[in-house]
This record gives structure tokens, sequence and C-alpha cells, in this order.
């Protein structure tokens, strides 16, 4: 089945002008006139369940389990759902593991009465990484997912061979802020367990649960097919309607994030020396990169000094690759057949 989109007369044309027309069908599309067509073959997912000290990890795989292994992992409050859309536009030489990490979609979450934090989500991946027993893999993460995944490839250099970041964007914690920073931890962590102590999580009609949904977006505006799609994993139906099975601890503000300086993440980023494509939306550089002092020289970094690295801007926001994956999918596949080319 085919499904075409438009591009704009000068991606087009610089296209033809690098000379790529010849292998467009090795990357998954064509082109046609001034249209971009996407080969979008047949595709049908298989459940997953990864045993945990802590329960299971559920996800779901695309493609042939004796192919290359890619490890999708989506972003905060969504689920592998995210990126139903892209994976059958991407090529199909590859197996796509997408998990739901843990408190989200059908995973279970970590054990109560801590507060959440970076590096167990990172320890999830190799989890996940020692369950299939992949010596190399790629990594294809989402925001939370794509600052996973390049924090993977930094510490386990010999395992990670290609990184797929679309909107990364780790949070900056300056050295003046940590006190503050971990009392809002404590507190919130806190205040959130008063608040749930023998209490059911706040129960929504579908309608409800998809304005919820729509608005706790980051920088962003999900289209209502992209929302039912999250939604599938995100809801649990009981007798008053739908609850969110995303873990509760989320709504503390700040998160489980890195806990370093820019400078510190730089020097992580540093130790990642596999092909690296970024891929950000151009609202997001301009809402977020370019009007964060704190963090804007770690874009500079990923633009001008990453070794390795590509970093693309395509029109749309945060959940671009969900909401619109045309604009995505064709760099995406080509770094895909790049690095297949060279195994």
């Amino acid at each position: 089945m085919l499904s075409r989109f438009r591009i704009s007369n000068y991606f087009a044309s610089r296209m033809r002008q690098c000379s790529l027309l010849p292998v467009y069908k090795e990357h998954n599309f064509y082109m046609e006139g001034k249209v971009l067509i996407p080969i979008i073959r047949s595709m049908t997912s298989s459940p997953i369940s990864i045993p945990v000290p802590w329960g299971c990890v559920e996800g779901k795989t695309w493609g042939n389990n004796h192919n290359a292994p890619v490890l999708a992992v989506h972003g905060r409050q969504d689920n592998c759902g995210t990126f139903d859309r892209l994976i059958p536009m991407l090529p199909q030489e590859y197996l796509y593991v997408c998990i739901d990490l843990p408190g989200h979609g059908k995973s279970s979450p970590f054990p109560s009465g801590t507060t959440l934090k970076f590096f167990d989500y990172v320890l999830t991946m190799k989890r996940v990484v020692e369950y299939f027993n992949w010596k190399e893999f790629t990594c294809l993460g989402h925001s939370f997912g794509a600052d996973l995944s390049l924090y993977l490839g930094a510490i386990y250099p010999e395992l990670v061979k290609n990184i797929i970041a679309l909107e990364t964007g780790p949070d900056i914690v300056e050295t003046h802020q940590l006190p503050q920073w971990y009392r809002e931890q404590c507190d919130q962590l806190l205040s959130l367990e008063k608040k749930l102590a023998n209490r059911s999580p706040p129960s929504y009609s579908h309608a409800e649960a998809t304005q919820r949904m729509k608005k706790n977006r980051w920088f962003s505006e999900l289209t209502d097919e992209a929302c039912n799609i999250l939604l599938k994993r995100s809801l649990v139906s009981n007798n008053n309607g739908f609850y969110f099975s995303t873990d509760q601890r989320f709504k503390i503000g700040v998160g489980p994030e890195p806990v370093l300086t820019c400078e510190q993440q730089i020097s992580v980023f540093k130790q990642v020396k596999c092909p690296t494509l970024i891929v950000m939306a151009d609202n997001t550089v301009k809402e977020y990169w370019e009007k964060n002092k704190a963090a804007k020289p770690m874009y500079d970094y990923f633009k001008t000094e990453a070794v390795n690295t590509k970093v693309v801007i395509v029109n749309g926001n945060h959940d671009v690759h969900l909401n619109h994956p045309e604009r995505v999918f064709s760099f995406v596949s080509s770094f895909l057949s790049d690095a297949r080319s060279k195994l």
C-alpha cells in the first residue's frame, strides 16, 4: 500500500542535486514528480513481555526476529505506540523492538516509596538488551527516550552502534539549583503519596482522557489520530470509565532527569562515538533551544562539534514523528539503510 506526501520544491530540488534518486527505493521511498512517496509495506506487530525484578516490561516487535535489532524507546508519559505510524515506513531489514518504559503503557511501575530516577530507566534498557542477548543494536528514541538512548550509547559504546534521537533535550540542573531540586523531589513525592493514600487514580470518560492527554504536552499538540494511538496503551477501564496507567509520580514536576549541568552532559555526550542522527522540530528549536540560555550550548554542541552526528530540522512540533511521520521517515530510513550497508 502506498501513501503520498508532498514536500517542498526546495527539498525536492536539493535531493536531485545530491543525486539521491537512484537509492530512494533502498531507503524505503521514491520521488514521483515533486511528491515524496513512502513505501509503506504491510507490517504487523507482536506483543512481548520481558520479566524484570519488579514485574514486567511490555512492548511490541515489528519485523523478523533474525534481523538487526532496533530498540525503540518513547518519551515521558507516552508509550511504545508512539512509533506505530513511523515504523511501517522504515526499512524492513530490521527488527524493531518497542518497549513501554516502567510505569508507562502496559509495563509495571518501579516500586513505590522512591522518586523516579533517570539511570533506572537507562538500566531498564540494558535489561532488555541482556534479555535478548544482543551483541550490538541501534537505538531509536523520542524525547526522554532519545535522552536515554544517548546516555546508553555513551555508557555502552561497544553495544550501541547507531542512535536516532528524535527531539532530544535533557533538562539542565545547574550546580546552584541542586539543593532546591532535591527539595522539590522530596516535598512533591511526599505530598503526592498523601494525596493518593487509600485513593484510586482519577477516572475519566474517553473524551475527557483525550482532552487531558492533548493538554499535557511539551511544546506540542497531538492530532486526534496520534492521541488515540497513545490512549490504546495508556488507558485502563474501570467501573467509572477509564484511568491512566502512567505512574502517578510523573506528576512531580521535576521528573526523572540526569541531574547534571549542561557542561557535564556535554562531557557525557562526547563519549558517544557511533553514527548519530538527531531530528528536531522547528517549533522546539524556536521555543526551547533558542530561548533556553542554559541548554543552548548543548544544542550548539550537537550541531557543530559532535563527532559523527547529523542534525536535521523538520517542520512541526515535539510530536512530529507521530503527528506527521511523513516529515521524518525519509531521514530515518536513509540513516538506517546507510548503517545496514556498512555491516
